[in-house]
């Protein structure tokens, strides 16, 4: 089953059970007559006009929600849900792929889902009424309507309560892979954070959640409602951005993208990874020149960034300009010059001198004057000559991109085929090198 890795750094909203010498369950057939009593008090004219009938009606359906869960925490194992609720009717065991076993404990309103002894979800099959904490919401706001006895403060307290048991819904149906219902269970959260009475209160886990789920949904218009809040409180910093870049993307609006990372590059302008975004999406709009404006005075307030140098050169490389190889090689030699372990300017360097050569190669085999052939392969060959030390160096100092490192090899194997033949042990050991990749 799928994780969100951010997801078990939130526990279900309920603190960790203590050692109890002994357990009182909710009982269904009891809250299932108050239920009952509940909405015939907001049926009776006098009654619904109490706000004390309306927060009772809260506390209940609040309860309602707790029953046969009251006692469930993040990871319980099976003999504590035995503990306090007993045998199951019945239990289904599975074994999922990479040696997981599941197991399903069936009781008569709900089930509990435990992969290798730990409950993952569960499963509500009946309870008293659907929704109840929409309904509890409900029930408090109309309390609040109707407050001339100062419940206001009991009502936040309890809402408080609500908060968590819509957090605790919430990544039970992430788990249970309802992304649905986790959306609105989040969003609820917000919901509540924006009565008055919560106000300045903001939930920046649930703001994020609520945009995780929504892309998850895919929808990208929603994700980015929420990660521009998360923006405007400078929460996530700049990955943040990236995934607003991201969502625009795929909603095709180049122009919000680009505006995204300009807005990301204002606030974090000595961040690479920005810097590098923001270069990638002028790249992607064909907006080069603007690109170009915006790395040279990058370059300015920060001359010693290798980096940076090497963000205009693959500027350079994607624009019109005649002699745009010529002038790319020459900032990515500066580039190095500030940072001489950029394996990554090595790497384009030495596949610019392949490419050169592989092109040149091609010449000489249309060339039918046999002096004039040689001339061409010569030059060729230098080219490979030349690409040798920039792709060992990119080799070198590659630690943490395997993408970069296999296709680094491939162009020695490559050049060294072309020079030196397949017998040649400088081939044979590349060859080695990817084979155990």
């Amino acid at each position: 089953m799928k994780r969100l890795f951010i997801i078990s750094l939130l526990f279900f909203g309920m603190s960790t059970l203590m050692a109890q010498t002994e357990v009182i369950l909710l009982n269904y057939n009891s809250l299932e007559k108050k239920y009952s009593k509940s909405n015939e008090a907001i049926q009776n004219p006098k009654k619904n006009l109490k706000a004390k009938t309306w927060f009772s009606r809260g506390e209940l359906l609040q309860d309602i929600f707790e029953i046969d869960i009251e006692y469930i925490t993040e990871g319980i194992d099976k003999t504590r849900i035995k503990i306090y609720y007993k045998e199951p009717l019945e239990t289904v065991t599975e074994n999922l792929e990479n040696g997981v076993k599941r197991e399903t404990l069936k009781y008569e309103r709900v089930d509990f889902i435990l992969e290798n002894n730990a409950l993952v979800y569960f499963k509500r099959k009946k309870s008293v009424t659907d929704n109840p904490l929409d309904k509890a919401l409900e029930a408090y706001q109309k309390a609040l309507e109707l407050d001339k006895d100062g419940y206001a403060q009991k009502v936040k307290d309890n809402l408080e309560i609500l908060k968590n048991q819509y957090r605790r819904e919430g990544i039970n149906s992430y788990f249970a892979e309802n992304t649905d219902k986790a959306l609105a269970d989040f969003e609820m959260v917000n919901k509540i954070n924006n009565l008055d009475m919560f106000a300045g209160v903001v939930d920046t886990l649930m703001i994020q959640y609520s945009g995780i789920m929504a892309r998850e949904k895919e929808d990208y218009k929603k994700a980015i409602h929420y990660y521009e809040k998360m923006a405007d409180m400078n929460y996530g910093g700049p990955s943040t951005y990236f995934s607003i870049k991201s969502d625009y993307l795929m909603l095709e609006d180049t122009v919000n993208a680009i505006k995204t990372m300009e807005k990301a590059f204002a606030k974090y302008p000595d961040t690479l990874n920005v810097v590098a975004n923001l270069v990638d999406i002028y790249i992607k709009a064909r907006k080069i020149d603007e690109g170009l404006i915006t790395i040279d005075k990058t370059i300015a307030k920060y001359p010693e960034k290798g980096e940076l140098y090497y963000w205009k050169g693959r500027l350079l490389l994607n624009s019109e300009r005649e002699e745009k190889i010529e002038e790319a090689l020459e900032v990515y030699n500066t580039a190095i010059e500030k940072n001489d372990r950029l394996f990554f300017v090595y790497y384009d360097i030495g596949l610019i001198k392949f490419l050169q050569g592989q092109d040149i190669f091609s010449q000489a085999g249309l060339e039918k004057d046999l002096k004039r052939r040689t001339q061409i392969n010569d030059i060729a060959t230098e080219k490979y000559e030349e690409s040798i030390p920039m792709i060992l160096k990119a080799i070198e100092y590659n630690e943490d991109n395997p993408a970069i490192q296999s296709e680094s090899l491939d162009i020695l194997k490559r050049i060294y085929y072309k020079l030196y033949g397949p017998e040649d042990q400088r081939y044979l050991d590349v060859v080695e090198k990817i084979n155990n990749l």
